[in-house]
């Protein structure tokens, strides 16, 4: 059940419950005032138009809300998924484990050149590139947000050295990490 499902439950819900009250303070039970986005005068018979008309924006179109999707899209967004399940690192979180298209594709059970033709297909980024990008993003977290020292981020990040690490962020951010960290 997603949210839009769940707001529009809610509303019909307190749809029901106000009409209800209105109902047990009025005597003539023909006629009923509900309040919902101004005064609403319903009978027994226009409250179920209502309730009707809620329910019935409550069922998914069939045409607008079902995209389909096709089989890069569903490669692409499981390797999205996996790469996120990486991240945040926190304090005891054993190094990034995959680090490389090959691993991925391992993991997704699918070959290297398939996914990352998907990936390219979806997002017009190569697999080298969105995983990249996302331990850069994770490198700046960690170094604007951490007092882990240069060593022990590269380490999480699945660097061997700390040089690969300071090649790495250099080369993509353009100053080195611990400038960064500073400025």
């Amino acid at each position: 059940m997603n949210l839009k499902h769940s707001i529009k439950t809610i509303v019909l819900f307190t749809l029901v419950l106000l009409f209800n009250n209105a109902k047990s303070q009025n005597t003539d039970s023909s006629k009923h005032e509900l309040n919902f986005k101004g005064t609403v005068t319903v009978t027994n018979n226009g409250f179920s138009l209502v309730l009707m008309h809620f329910a019935m924006k409550m069922q998914p179109s069939t045409n607008f809300d079902q995209q389909q999707i096709n089989a890069s899209q569903r490669i692409s967004t499981l390797f999205l998924e996996l790469l996120e399940r990486q991240f945040p690192i926190e304090e005891g979180h054993p190094q990034v484990s995959l680090r490389s298209p090959s691993g991925f594709a391992q993991q997704l059970n699918v070959h290297v050149n398939h996914l990352n033709r998907a990936v390219k297909e979806s997002t017009r980024k190569t697999t080298s590139t969105l995983i990249a990008e996302r331990i850069l993003q994770e490198a700046k977290i960690l170094l604007k947000h951490s007092q882990w020292n240069i060593s022990e981020i590269a380490y999480a990040l699945g660097f061997a050295e700390v040089t690969h690490f300071n090649n790495f962020f250099k080369k993509l951010v353009g100053t080195s990490p611990e400038k960064f960290r500073n400025g």
